[in-house]
C-alpha cells in the first residue's frame, strides 16, 4: 500500500464498494467522471498520469493493484483510450514525428530501423493496449459465478483505411489497432462490437473519425 498513489481511505472505500468503475487513461478530468457515475456503493477509479505521475499502468505495482481489483469481482466496467500517438496518422504528414508502426506483419510492433527510444515508445504503448483488455478479462472471470456482465469500452481513432479513398490506401498503408489480428481475436471471444463515429458533431473543434469497441450495446 505505501507504494501506492491511493491513500488507505480511498482503498478502503473501493474494498468496500459493491461496483466499481475503472476508467483507464482518463484526463484530469476525475472530478467529472465521479460526478456522473459515482452513486451509492458504486465508487469511481479514474487512473491517470495526468491525475498522479505515480499512476502510471506501466508500473507492475499499480497494475498488480488493479488486477486484485478485477479478482474481487466487483469491478463492473473497465473503460478507457489508451495512447494513440504510435499509430497515428499524423505520423505519414511530413515533416512531422516519423511512423513507427507497420499494419501487418510483426513490424506493427515496431518498426526494424527504430532507435531504443522510438521502440521503447512503441512498445509501452502495446503493453497499456494489452493491459486494459487484461484487466477486463480478469474482471470478467471473477463475476462469470455471479452471472454478472462486466462492461468494456475501448476508445481510438478509426482505421485510416475504413474513410480513407482507396487511391489514398493504394500508396500509404496505415497501421490502427482495429486492424490487428489481437483485437479481432479479442472481439470474436467477448461479442465486442465496434461503432465508429465523427467527434466534431459532438464538439470536437475539426473532423476527428473515432471508434469506440467493445460491449456497451446500448451505444
Amino acid at each position: 500500500g505505501a507504494e501506492l498513489p491511493w491513500n488507505r481511505r480511498v482503498r478502503r472505500r473501493l474494498r468496500k464498494a459493491r461496483q466499481i468503475v475503472l476508467h483507464l487513461f482518463s484526463g484530469d478530468t476525475e472530478k467529472f467522471w465521479k460526478s456522473e457515475l459515482e452513486a451509492p456503493g458504486r465508487e469511481v477509479l479514474c487512473v491517470d498520469v495526468e491525475i498522479d505521475r505515480r499512476q502510471n499502468l506501466l508500473k507492475d505495482d499499480i497494475y498488480s493493484f488493479l488486477l486484485d481489483l478485477a479478482d474481487t469481482g466487483t469491478l463492473d466496467a473497465v473503460i478507457g483510450g489508451p495512447p494513440c500517438r504510435t499509430v497515428s496518422r499524423l505520423r505519414y504528414v511530413q515533416p512531422g514525428p516519423p511512423p513507427l508502426r507497420s499494419r501487418i506483419g510483426p513490424e506493427r510492433f515496431g518498426l526494424k530501423d527504430l532507435d531504443e527510444v522510438l521502440l521503447q515508445r512503441v512498445r509501452d504503448d502495446t503493453v497499456l493496449w494489452l493491459r486494459q483488455y487484461y484487466i477486463y478479462h480478469r474482471a470478467k472471470d471473477a463475476r462469470a459465478p455471479l452471472q454478472k456482465k462486466t462492461l468494456y469500452l475501448k476508445e481510438q481513432p478509426e482505421d485510416p483505411e475504413k474513410y480513407l479513398s482507396p487511391s489514398a490506401i493504394a500508396t500509404q498503408r496505415y497501421p490502427s489497432y482495429w486492424a490487428f489480428p489481437e483485437w479481432h481475436r479479442i472481439k470474436e471471444l467477448n461479442g465486442f462490437i465496434g461503432v465508429s463515429f465523427d467527434q466534431g458533431p459532438t464538439g470536437h473543434i475539426k473532423r476527428k473519425p473515432r471508434t469506440l469497441g467493445g460491449n456497451i450495446l446500448e451505444l
